[in-house]
């Protein structure tokens, strides 16, 4: 009989992977001004994409490790499995990278949003960080399945290492499954605070702070980056 996964061994795990430093405790993520991010405060939702769907295009692709009769249809199965039946949600370590906050937030238009992991077990349970290598690894189907999350959605290569990537991983019976990727409700609470580029406008800064106002975020901080002698630098808002 399958033990049930509690919320509290949930929490007991994510504060096991923080005592061990594989994650922080808190947790970033970018975003430009659009309306997919709108969402994230209006509907309490985080997105969840398709690998297939992502920038890098060798991202959580397989490789086949072995000779087999049929190497097409086995890459098929495979991308399948890893690039169609998950979603994945990407969170960084830090909110200060000019790198991220130039390809992810709309060259520093946008925003950079914090979560605190223990304010929500069940969104950041599976929050593993990036292997970053020279070389993705290889990777055989049918004789290393258990190795599926470390060599293939796990691993990337260096020419990414810039982002400092944790990656949520969900399947589709935990979420509300849409055309391009999967939705999961996030516990409000998580959400701790918004960073706004120090580039973002006026306009987009009170649109997001009445947003949250409106949508029961009112314990959110506001805050705004600035550049100070070529560095990133944090003040209130």
């Amino acid at each position: 009989m399958t033990k049930e996964i509690t919320l509290e061994m949930k929490a007991a795990v994510l504060n096991q992977m923080i005592f061990q430093e594989k994650i922080n405790q808190l947790l970033y993520k970018y975003r430009a001004d659009c309306e997919n991010t709108k969402k994230i405060f209006t509907e309490h939702t985080i997105w969840f994409a398709y690998p297939e769907c992502f920038e890098d295009i060798k991202d959580c692709m397989c490789k086949e490790g072995a000779k087999l009769y049929n190497i097409d249809m086995l890459q098929e199965s495979c991308n399948n499995v890893t690039r169609t039946r998950i979603g994945i949600s990407c969170f960084c370590k830090t909110e200060t990278s000019d790198e991220m906050w130039s390809k992810y937030s709309d060259d520093h238009k946008g925003m950079c949003l914090q979560f605190d992991v223990l304010e929500d077990p069940e969104l950041f349970t599976l929050a593993q960080p990036v292997n970053y290598v020279d070389q993705l690894p290889v990777y055989n189907h049918f004789t290393v399945r258990d190795e599926l999350l470390n060599k293939v959605i796990l691993s990337k290569t260096n020419d990414w290492k810039f982002e400092q990537e944790i990656r949520v991983v969900k399947v589709p019976s935990e979420m509300k499954t849409k055309k391009d990727g999967q939705a999961f409700s996030f516990n409000p609470l998580s959400l701790k605070k918004v960073i706004f580029g120090y580039k973002a406008k006026k306009e987009t800064i009170d649109e997001y702070i009445k947003l949250c106002y409106q949508n029961g975020l009112n314990h959110v901080r506001f805050t705004q980056m600035y550049m100070e002698n070529g560095s990133l630098k944090e003040k209130d808002i």
